[in-house]
């Protein structure tokens, strides 16, 4: 068997792969090629294989180790920050020793091309990275799924003749290997175990995988899958034997009939402790459901009844052992209280029986004795002790019911009382009915004549019974007799009361077609109005319609406006017209609304349902209307950003000709600011003056032809003169409707920054003048006019005040080779902590008004905003801060802020255009690198916090 399977032993002779080999074995999966470097190429070149993960990606090492250094191939992230990210040659995972570097991130394995060698120099397009593919008999399995987390599998196929009988069967799960299952199989095969187990060696990363083998990491070994991810068997990609092909056939799955049959005796199990659970449970309930309601004489056998079944099945209730004493205890005991405070009731409840039964007895003899000439006096006496019974019941009705059957039949009493007391009030109240009718017999007759009818109607009823209404009554009730007999008077109150509800029906129903003749007339009133009212929908709807096709004309081609300006005007006009269709709407609707002002109650039913259809339709125009608005203030949005961004290239470019007129006419500031502006006592530049300063400059800006001439406006044409006064009430930042000589300083002022080492001279010429003193990089430079050639060199210079200490001189702005020593900038700076922006100079000078009126607006400069200059910083003396003028560019306020605090705290600084960011790290790794190829010195590197690119001492 160890022959056909082949051994793993001999520390990996079979497969030529030994841990005391150098480097990590295997078939190479990338081969690193080229490079010029001439230290990095030995390096990086040679075959590599995948070693594991990092940050969600591969890691790949290389075959051979480069003196005595593992070389590996990893991805890092940005949790260093953006510019640390991508892919890494280096000695280890996220090491210092780094030799070459792959800013691409989006890739998932190393890019083949783009590297940088050294890690921050330029991009070498020699060095490739290419995948191989190995030959299909030598090729690794496919990406294959795993059994999960399961306790017995079964293996099919294998078509190998000696292990295929060795490894097919059905495992069980037996332990762990290296943190997951093994199994082992059911059946031993020639005596011996069949083991599935997982092997992990960091020195040897080829023998780490899934094996079939007798012994966990033992030499005899007959199957072998290289997967080190899953964390259960692979359930195919098998190599058989364990340095073969893949065997297609060869399948791992669950064993889906052990796991079934086990499931289900669990089941069976679980399912018949649960039903003795509940018959036992079951059994005890029902002894407790009698404690609920046992009796005094009865609760001493209950409860020696309930000890016996508590006995018998109280262990076999399982999980509800606990919870079932519990409640038997507290049956128990509530039983013992309901019958201790029964027994104090009853006891209470004797004396209140018997006065109730006294209280009865006295009203049956009193209803007893009542005759049917009984007086109302008489009912109501005896009604009165009936009333006592109950007012006892009442009061004291619990305390009584705890005495059983006794307060029933008292019931029982009262009510045939009752019943009696009733039969004897009706015999009373038709005595009383009789001897009223018998009041109008005049003649004491016996019998009730038709005149008599009548006074008796009005006497009683206070009734005017209609002639013919009495001949009815008269004829129904005497028949051919002389009047109504006295064995019929109890009859003729009824026709009587009968014939009045008759006549009071009458009147209602004339009274009531009455008010409807008034109301139907009132509705034809109404509904003219409201049709009158509904004629002005068609005039709104109209109105809706045309505001929707001058909308909707203006999204097309042929009426679009050309620009950004004409189409805010269409727009206005638009919202002008929208705004009177709105107004008619709400019109129409308040006319509406005032027709059910006043109007009768009866009446607001149905007019609301006549108004219904009249709302609906302004609904739906009010609709159309909004979905209008909504249209147009997209669009109004889409053209004010239009118009923005507009406005800024015409600011930007009226700026560049007012710059370019000023240095083709050599003017300083205050003389082209004398040139724009009125005389007058207080020169300034009033509006007409700027427009039509601005148009001239344009003017011959468009006219010039010579090579070197100022480009037209970017759109291609001269700005309007709308678009300049755009311009200038921009420009005009405070409103005053003028722009002094202090605005159009900051206006036309230039700010440089000095970005390499270089002198301010007293004079143009570099040869004959002398160093006034030595600009640092990151100082801030005012220019004073315009740039200078200096001919013996070649070079442009420009005369500047440096801000920091006022020194004047001339600067060259770049050398004959290219370097540039100044850049724009210096004229923006960042709040680094939050300050206040106050109205004055001097934090003393804000009064209480206005100190209340910035801690109410809460203006703060928050880090991260950034501000304009206006007036460069200067020092306040009396509170020694350093202030300075600015804008914020966020919402444009203007106002002093504290750039640095009297105990050298700093709130603003110059904003940086660029920034590097490098950990430690990388610089220790650079000088490596550096040292290894015997680069140029370079200068010491300055970190602040943040470290910063060296820079090559032999540029400076």
């Amino acid at each position: 068997m160890a022959a056909a399977a082949g051994m793993k032993g001999v520390k990996g002779n079979g497969k030529g792969f030994g841990k005391s080999q150098k480097g990590v074995q295997g078939q190479p999966e990338l081969v690193v090629s080229g490079c010029k470097h001439d230290t990095v190429g030995q390096i990086v070149r040679g075959g590599f294989v995948r070693s594991g993960e990092n940050h969600g990606r591969p890691t790949y090492r290389k075959t051979q180790k480069a003196d005595g250094k593992d070389v590996n191939i990893y991805f890092w992230d940005s949790r260093d920050g953006a510019n640390m990210s991508g892919w890494w040659f280096g000695s280890m995972v996220g090491g210092d020793v780094v030799w070459a570097f792959n800013p691409n991130t989006g890739s998932q394995t190393p890019p083949p091309t783009g590297w940088k060698v050294p890690y921050e120099g330029q991009v070498d397009p020699t060095m490739g990275i290419k995948t191989i593919t190995a030959k299909p008999a030598q090729s690794p399995p496919q990406q294959s799924g795993e059994v999960g987390e399961v306790a017995h599998i079964f293996v099919t196929g294998c078509t190998h003749g000696t292990v295929g009988p060795i490894v097919k069967g059905a495992y069980s799960k037996n332990g762990e290997s290296h943190g997951k299952p093994i199994f082992k199989k059911s059946e031993k095969a020639n005596g011996n175990d069949v083991l599935l187990y997982y092997w992990h060696d960091e020195t040897s990363l080829s023998f780490c995988g899934w094996w079939f083998g007798p012994v966990v990491g033992g030499e005899e070994v007959w199957a072998f899958h290289p997967s080190r991810t899953n964390k259960s068997p692979p359930t195919s990609g098998w190599k058989v034997p364990y340095d073969g092909p893949v065997d297609s056939t060869f399948i791992i799955s669950a064993d889906k009939k052990r796991l079934m049959e086990e499931k289900k005796q669990k089941q069976d199990a679980e399912n018949k402790k649960r039903a003795e659970e509940k018959k036992a449970v079951g059994q005890i309930k029902t002894v407790l459901n009698k404690m609920k309601a046992v009796k005094a004489e009865d609760f001493s056998s209950l409860e020696e009844e309930l000890k016996k079944v508590m006995e018998k099945e109280l262990e076999a209730c399982g999980a509800e052992k606990a919870k079932v004493k519990e409640e038997c205890d507290k049956s128990i005991k509530e039983a013992q209280e309901r019958l201790e405070k029964k027994k104090e009731t009853q006891a209470k409840a004797e004396p209140i029986l018997k006065e109730l039964d006294g209280l009865v007895e006295a009203a049956e003899a009193a209803v007893k004795k009542l005759s049917s000439k009984a007086s109302d006096a008489d009912v109501k006496a005896v009604d009165s002790k009936l009333q006592a019974c109950q007012d006892l019941i009442k009061a004291h009705g619990t305390t009584l019911n705890s005495v059983e059957g006794v307060l029933p039949k008292l019931f029982i009493r009262t009510s045939e009382c009752k019943k009696l007391l009733k039969k004897a009030g009706s015999t009373s109240k038709l005595a009383e009915t009789m001897a009223k009718i018998a009041k109008y017999d005049a003649n004491k007759d016996g019998l009730l004549e038709k005149a008599e009818l009548a006074k008796y109607a009005q006497g009683e009823f206070k009734f005017a019974l209609a002639k013919e209404t009495a001949d009815a009554i008269f004829k129904k009730l005497a028949g051919g007799a002389k009047g109504i007999k006295k064995d019929n008077f109890h009859k003729l109150k009824v026709q009587v009361g009968i014939a009045r509800e008759k006549a009071i029906d009458l009147e209602k129903k004339k009274r009531r077609e009455k008010r409807e003749a008034e109301l139907a007339e009132l509705k034809v009133q109404l509904k003219a109005k409201l049709e009158e009212i509904a004629k002005t929908v068609p005039e709104a709807e109209e109105a809706v319609n045309q505001l929707k096709e001058t909308t909707n004309a203006l999204k097309t081609e042929a009426g679009k406006p050309k620009n950004s300006e004409e189409m805010v005007k269409k727009l206005d006009e638009i919202d002008e017209k929208s705004k009177a269709a709105k107004e008619l709407i709400a019109k129409t609707k308040k006319s509406v609304t005032d027709v059910k002002e006043g109007a009768d109650k009866d009446i607001l039913a149905w007019l609301g349902r006549e108004q219904q259809p009249i709302y609906s339709k302004l609904k739906q125009v009010e609709k159309m209307a909004a979905q209008n608005g909504n249209h147009t203030r997209k669009m109004r949005l889409n053209a004010d950003q239009k118009l923005k961004k507009e406005l800024v290239k015409v600011q930007r470019h009226a700026l560049e000709v007012l710059k370019q007129y000023q240095k083709d006419k050599d003017l300083s500031s205050e003389a082209l600011f004398e040139q724009m502006s009125s005389k007058g006592e207080e020169p300034a530049v009033e509006e007409a003056n700027f427009v039509s300063f601005l148009e001239k400059c344009f003017k011959e800006a468009s006219e010039k032809k010579a090579e070197g001439a100022e480009k037209k406006a970017e759109n291609g044409e001269t700005p309007s003169s709308e678009a300049l006064r755009r311009v200038f009430a921009v420009w005009d930042e405070s409103n005053a409707g003028v722009l002094n000589k202090e605005r159009m300083t900051e206006i036309l002022r230039n700010f440089k920054k000095v970005a390499r080492k270089t002198v301010i001279t007293d004079g143009v010429s570099i040869k004959d003048s002398k160093v006034v003193r030595q600009l640092e990089p990151g100082e801030v430079l005012e220019l004073l006019g315009n740039p200078v050639s200096e001919s013996e060199v070649d070079v442009m210079r420009v005369k500047s005040r440096a801000m920091n200490d006022g020194v004047e001189g001339f600067v060259t702005i770049s050398g004959n080779q290219g370097t540039q020593y100044l850049e724009d900038g210096g004229g923006i700076f960042k709040v680094v902590k939050e300050t206040l922006l106050t109205e004055s100079f001097e934090i003393e000078a804000e009064s209480k008004e206005k100190s209340q009126k910035i801690k109410d607006s809460e203006r703060k400069l928050k880090p991260g905003e950034q501000v304009e200059v206006r007036t460069w910083m200067k020092k306040d003396e009396e509170s020694g801060l350093i202030r300075m003028k600015c804008k914020a560019i966020s919402d444009g306020t203007i106002g002093w802020a504290t750039v640095k605090g009297n105990q050298g705290t700093v709130f603003l600084e110059l904003k940086e255009e660029f920034s590097f960011s490098w950990n430690g790290g990388r610089l220790k790794a650079l000088a490596f690198l550096l040292n290894a190829q015997n680069q140029p010195r370079r200068a010491d590197i300055v970190t602040t916090g943040v470290a910063c690119l060296p820079v090559c001492a032999d540029d400076m």
